[in-house]
């Protein structure tokens, strides 16, 4: 069957939804290059709009206004898969948001590589579930990324744009992350549980974020977390962290009295979180001495609950880097 037979043969057995689009079924119009085709829903007459992208072996499914794909499939079994995103589109994956849908955007196709457009705003549950991406290149107008969307790929770093406002359940997890990085937030980010779980992050500077939930980092070897004044809930498990203890280096401002009560409540018997307070090490800014003393004091600590090990830094901002950059630098800065 040469590739333009099997072209149509995909096409015309398209399943995009087997509960709502069972009755999509024929090309529309056919041009030599595969171009400007449709498929039409018999029982709603709604269309979808066909892009055949043979240079990356895959065709993707878009809704009639090519805002969002809601489908790619591979033209052939068993090659590497690339997706170019057309611009214009602002989500990728079917909108799959409640717990009740059960409907996964792409199945695992092998993608190797993806580009998305300076127009994509959303990627949607599952959108790159179980595929081979090594790198995502986040558009910097990205605000969502759903539940499991990038789960089980081979990702090495998470850099997510200013933009962002959402990281879902498994957003990331199970990848190779080394490291998280948020690019100067506007909005006050929320990470979802499990969202960076089983990766092999040493270092987080969560910038912007104001929530992290029940095992987001989970399961990593984190030596150092920038924890931003933003910070309203933060769970910090045993397992996220490197045998070794980590280093939270607090920004200046930050609500001590919150962050006091956040590291106590993972040391409870209630959160799970089995966090031993002598593994935590608080890096703060002179500035906030007082600050911190007085919440410290106004906490009413016990002995077990104490804190052993804080330092008190002179320019907090020297210490928002991974430990081993921080060696480097104090490296290039001796006389010889």
């Amino acid at each position: 069957m040469n590739k333009e037979a099997m072209i149509k043969k995909i096409l015309n057995n398209l399943v995009i939804d087997e509960k709502h689009y069972e009755l999509i079924v024929a090309v529309e119009s056919e041009d030599v290059g595969f171009t400007n085709m449709h498929l039409t829903n018999t029982r709603n007459n709604k269309k979808f709009y066909i892009e055949v992208v043979e240079d990356y072996n895959c065709i993707q499914i878009l809704n009639e206004e090519q805002t969002t794909v809601v489908k790619v499939l591979p033209i052939t079994d068993g090659k590497p898969v690339k997706l170019k995103v057309l611009n214009g589109v602002k989500v990728i994956g079917a909108n799959s948001c409640t717990m009740e849908d059960k409907k996964v955007s792409f199945k695992p196709i092998g993608l190797i590589e993806v580009y998305l457009p300076y127009s994509v705003e959303r990627i949607e549950r599952r959108a790159f579930y179980k595929n081979d991406l090594t790198e995502l290149e986040c558009p910097p107008f990205l605000n969502y990324i759903g539940d499991s969307a990038v789960y089980k790929n081979n990702l090495t770093n998470a850099n997510l744009p200013y933009a962002m406002k959402e990281l879902g359940d498994s957003a990331m997890s199970f990848n190779q992350i080394e490291s998280i990085t948020f690019i100067n937030p506007i909005a006050k980010v929320e990470m979802g549980e499990n969202a960076f779980v089983g990766n092999k992050i040493k270092y987080a500077d969560l910038t912007g974020v104001q929530s992290v939930n029940f095992s987001a980092l989970d399961k990593n070897e984190i030596e150092r977390i920038f924890y931003p004044k933003t910070m309203k809930k933060f769970i910090l498990e045993d397992e996220a962290i490197s045998e070794n203890g980590v280093e939270l280096v607090i920004e200046q401002g930050s609500d001590y009295e919150n962050l006091i009560n956040n590291m106590l409540y993972c040391k409870s018997k209630k959160s799970c979180c089995d966090l031993d307070l002598k593994d935590v090490t608080l890096i703060i800014d002179e500035m906030d001495e007082e600050l911190f003393y007085n919440a410290y004091k106004d906490a009413k600590l016990t002995d077990s609950s104490k804190f052993t090990n804080f330092n008190f830094v002179h320019n907090i901002s020297d210490y928002k880097c991974p430990k081993e950059d921080e060696q480097v630098k104090e490296d290039e800065g001796r006389v010889m």
